[in-house]
């Protein structure tokens, strides 16, 4: 069952009146919104509702560090759904950043995992790019300001009050660098739903 095609919603809340929890970008253009109910959501055609299942999400998340650990020993669980690794200084090991996370998203797929995933000198760019382009994301030094420019305002960490006067689904392009750096090369990579 090809489920990346279809609507997919994930329930959450008491068996007599679940909610939408979390949903995929093809149950949003349908019109699914999370917090409508189970009944709701029934009404979108084709689409393929499932129970939240606290324990699977903590097993996906023990898996998606454990693909992570064999590429790098600094490894961190940023939050659900979302780990980090310095990648800094593995390329003899395992090449270019670009061969790497090739190799990193095949392994997550290996173990069940679909992920994006997206490398760059600041791990906060990083964390945005897999959050907001599908697939391996390569972010050169120096291309953070152009590639962010790219992301839908939901991708960004904004309040209502400072997208809102924005206006727009993507970043002015006179959008300011980010101002803190962190040094080394870091790689994100996120957990999308299990295949």
């Amino acid at each position: 069952m090809a489920w990346s095609n279809r609507p997919v919603a994930v329930l959450d809340g008491p068996d007599s009146l679940p909610r939408v929890f979390a949903l995929n970008e093809r149950a949003q253009l349908a019109g699914i919104e999370p917090g409508i109910t189970k009944a709701q959501a029934a009404q979108c055609p084709d689409i393929i509702l499932r129970k939240r299942i606290p324990k699977q999400e903590v097993a996906a998340q023990d898996a998606l560090i454990d693909c992570a650990a064999e590429f790098s020993p600094k490894v961190e669980s940023t939050s659900r759904g979302v780990v980090s690794l310095d990648i800094e200084g593995t390329e003899r090991i395992f090449g270019p950043p670009q061969k790497l996370i090739r190799t990193l998203a095949h392994h997550a797929a290996r173990v069940g995992l679909e992920v994006n995933v997206a490398t760059a000198t600041n791990r906060d760019t990083a964390m945005l790019a897999a959050k907001g382009f599908t697939g391996t994301t390569v972010i050169q030094k120096g291309d953070e300001t152009n590639c962010l420019a790219q992301l839908p305002i939901d991708v960004l960490p904004l309040s209502q009050a400072q997208a809102g006067p924005l206006g727009a689904r993507r970043m002015p392009e006179n959008a300011p660098k980010a101002s803190r750096r962190i040094t080394g090369r870091y790689l994100t990579k996120t957990y999308i739903q299990p295949t």
